[in-house]
């Protein structure tokens, strides 16, 4: 290895100074005693350059040569304990007590494998270093504080970010109207009555009667969430930071919104929602289900309504499945997850 390393460095030497002549002769041709040194330069690096060659090939047969057993004398033998710093120090040259052991291991390996070290370094059989205590490095993958694991790679999965479960919007689905693009209060005029029809006999005058109308008054309210993030944070995030704020806030407003238009409270600043403005309707959560539903759609029938679905909390899609309909084996909601048809 250290005839290598000096062939390799002559190599060097001889680029630097073929380099130099080339330098020298510009564009004209080498005179005789630049051409003559040229030659012989060329000749001693091709006959490194083989050297160098041939000595890689018997290291790369050292590498991959089979290892050789050790007899019953060889494991007596390596209970000398030559450690791998002192084989490392003997390689270096050191006279200590402990390279001389290393060298002397050395030697002695290499007689009774066949096999000696290559140029300059020290033959050791891992075996014969001291048991004192058996120390791993570990990822620390598994819940574990490794000492490797600042080796692991960690590859980012962009492609495969997790969000956060919410609420599912159903508003919309349940015919719920959304008015886009208002900038101030706003008026609907609605009609509460209708003109009243009259049976009357003949000759007899018709009473009069007129529609009845008021508004529907609507006035802003404003809900919000705020974010924020660093420059760093916006160079180096994957996902994009910014995408997934904005992305973030869309939807924690969507679902405010359509939380408050069924549940709204109607106080402070918070719109009322149809389950808090009056008429409304309250339902046990225990007792005659099947009946609150029939009633329900009863209710709408009689306000001249189509129902268009049901808007059920957590845990109670469940709990009508459960639920046998009044004098019949089926029960209330059925597998489609309709309830009398309706979603």
């Amino acid at each position: 290895m250290a005839s290598t390393r000096k062939d390799e460095a002559r190599l060097s030497e001889l680029q630097a100074e073929m380099t130099r002549i080339h330098t020298d002769a510009g564009d004209n041709d080498l005179s005789g005693e630049m051409r003559s040194r040229w030659e012989a330069l060329e000749t001693e690096q091709r006959t490194l350059n083989n050297r160098i060659a041939r000595q890689r090939l018997i290291n790369e047969y050292d590498r991959n040569a089979p290892a050789v057993p050790l007899d019953d004398g060889d494991r007596q033998y390596v209970q000398m304990g030559v450690g791998l710093l002192a084989a490392i120090r003997a390689a270096m040259g050191d006279t200590d007590r402990e390279a001389g052991r290393a060298r002397e291991a050395s030697q002695e390996l290499a007689r009774r494998s066949g096999r000696g070290p290559q140029q300059g370094g020290i033959l050791w059989n891992p075996a014969a270093a001291p048991r004192i205590e058996h120390r791993v490095v570990t990822t620390g993958q598994q819940s574990t504080s490794g000492n490797g694991s600042a080796l692991v790679q960690h590859v980012q999965r962009a492609d495969l970010f997790v969000d956060v479960l919410r609420n599912a919007l159903i508003v919309a689905r349940l015919g719920g109207r959304y008015i886009p693009n208002l900038s101030g209060s706003v008026s609907i005029p609605r009609k509460t009555a209708s003109s009243n029809v009259f049976w009357v006999g003949e000759g007899q005058p018709i009473t009069a009667s007129d529609p009845t109308f008021d508004q529907i008054n609507m006035t802003p309210k404003t809900a919000g969430a705020i974010t924020e993030f660093s420059r760093n944070m916006v160079l180096q995030s994957s996902p994009e930071i910014e995408q997934l704020a904005q992305d973030d806030l869309a939807r924690d407003v969507a679902s405010a919104i359509d939380m408050a238009a069924l549940v709204g409270t109607g106080t402070g600043y918070q719109p009322a929602g149809i389950a808090t403005v009056s008429p409304n309707v309250s339902y046990s959560k225990s007792g005659a289900v099947y009946s609150d539903f029939t009633g329900a759609l009863t209710r709408l029938e009689t306000a001249n309504v189509n129902a268009s679905g049901w808007a059920l909390g957590s845990g109670v899609r469940g709990a009508l499945m459960a639920t046998a309909q009044t004098g019949a084996e089926n029960v209330l909601m059925g597998l489609n997850g309709s309830i009398f048809g309706l979603p």
